[in-house]
C-alpha cells in the first residue's frame, strides 16, 4: 500500500507497507477486481484479494475481502466471500453492509461489513450489468 496525501497545495507520499503478512506471501495473495477497493466512515479500507496472483489475474476478482486500519496498517478481519466477487462497495453508516459483484450469475451478494455474516443475494436486474457499485446511506 502506498499512502498519498492530496489534502495540501503538495501531494506527499508516505511510507508503504505490505498487505500480505510475511507468513502469507508464499501464497501470493493480491488484490484483483473492476471495483476492488473501498472505505467505510471508520476509515477501514476493504480490499478484494485472490491468492496465486500472476501476471494478468489483477482484473479476475478474488475469493475473500480483506478490511485494514491504515493508522496501524494492519488487517484486522477477513471475509471469506460465498462466491468469487469481480467488485466492492461498502455503505456509509454506523452499521455499514458490504456488496460484493458475482460476476459468473450477475448477482450482488451483501454482507455485514463488521462480522463478514452473509446476509442475502439480490439478483433480476433485467438488462442492467451491476460491474461497478458504490455504497451510499
Amino acid at each position: 500500500m502506498h499512502p498519498v496525501n492530496v489534502s495540501g497545495d503538495v501531494v506527499r507520499v508516505g511510507k508503504a507497507w505490505h498487505l500480505v503478512p510475511e507468513s502469507e506471501r508464499g501464497q501470493k495473495w493480491a488484490p484483483g477486481g473492476i471495483g476492488l477497493i473501498d472505505r467505510d466512515e471508520q476509515g477501514r479500507l476493504y480490499l478484494l484479494m485472490h491468492p496465486g496472483a500472476a501476471d494478468g489475474t489483477q482484473g479476475n476478482g478474488g475469493s475473500e475481502v480483506w478490511v485494514f486500519n491504515p493508522k496501524t496498517q494492519q488487517r484486522v478481519q477477513r471475509i471469506s466471500l460465498r462466491e468469487w466477487g469481480l467488485s466492492l462497495g461498502v455503505s456509509r453508516g454506523h452499521n455499514p453492509l458490504l456488496m460484493i459483484v458475482n460476476p459468473i450469475n450477475m448477482t450482488l451478494e451483501v454482507y455485514k461489513a463488521d462480522s463478514g455474516e452473509f446476509i442475502r443475494t439480490i439478483s433480476d436486474f433485467g438488462q442492467e450489468t451491476p460491474l461497478l457499485i458504490r455504497g451510499s446511506h
